[in-house]
């Protein structure tokens, strides 16, 4: 699994700089076959390739190092299936890895989950600002993808606690009818499938919000990411499959779609009523 996030990262940080895989190869002194097995996560850059890269990439010390500890490393039985990422800028390897995924699954209990936030939503959490990954939307400001934007993902599931949607967001109902209404727009065009989990229905089976990423062929896999604002833990395999098993059980306890839709509608409108109450 460490192969395929640091594959994913090389692929994200080469589509930054505008190189395409013969000139950065070239520029690391290997055939573009082998930068491919780099990127499509089959085996770990070499200690001086690497080093190449994240040169060609002008990438800092902080993301080569983690890079370069993943592609060394030698886990145990116990410890493959599960990366921790707590190094600086964790959420930055995060953004690269969701763009590779071809499918996502995203369950939200605290927070709205962040491929469906609004930009009002996602700044009322904290602006996220990185001085790595350079190249991202803005000056040294980056955004994790979204649905209404650029992506590869195929298949959006998300399953979100009906709480969610009368909590204001900072204590300010404006930006929980902004996301609401927001979601309401993704629905709407068929972005993804949203469904809503009633309070009283609720397993308790998660106690945060959860992101299951499904990798492109030849992997066709899905891994399983915990996040908290400065770290990512990725889990697959055994433990992935009990993750899946859970979301799964979750996702059958939820609203079917349309009434999803008509909740997500009717929270959207008493909240905008509150939000133009309150100004």
């Amino acid at each position: 699994m460490r192969l395929l996030v640091i594959g994913s990262n090389l692929i994200h940080m080469r589509d930054l700089r505008g190189m395409s895989l013969a000139q950065a190869a070239k520029a690391a002194r290997v055939g573009p076959d082998e930068l491919t097995s780099w990127e499509s996560g089959k085996i770990p850059p070499g200690e001086k390739s690497l080093t190449r890269l994240m040169r060609l990439y002008r990438q800092p010390s902080e993301v080569h190092r983690v890079l370069a500890d993943w592609a060394t490393s030698i886990s145990d039985d116990g410890t493959r299936h599960v990366l921790p990422d707590t190094a600086p800028e964790a959420q930055d390897r995060l953004v690269a890895f969701e763009r590779y995924a071809v499918g996502v699954h995203a369950y939200g209990s605290r927070t709205f989950p962040a491929l469906v936030r609004s930009s009002t939503y996602a700044d009322s959490l904290g602006p996220m600002r990185s001085p790595l990954m350079i190249g991202l939307t803005g000056p040294g400001r980056w955004r994790r993808p979204v649905v209404t934007g650029l992506h590869s993902w195929e298949q959006v599931d998300v399953v979100l606690e009906e709480s969610l949607l009368q909590q204001p967001c900072n204590s300010d109902p404006r930006i929980l009818a902004d996301q609401l209404t927001y979601l309401c727009e993704v629905v709407d065009k068929g972005l993804a499938d949203i469904r809503i989990i009633r309070t009283n229905t609720h397993t308790g089976l998660y106690s945060g919000d959860l992101l299951g990423l499904t990798m492109p062929s030849p992997h066709n896999s899905t891994v399983w990411i915990h996040t908290t604002p400065d770290s990512a833990t990725y889990i697959n395999g055994s433990p992935g499959r009990e993750h899946q098993r859970g979301f799964d059980a979750t996702s059958a306890r939820a609203e079917p779609l349309g009434l999803s839709a008509d909740l997500l509608h009717e929270a959207a409108a008493a909240c905008t009523t509150r939000g133009a109450e309150a100004q």
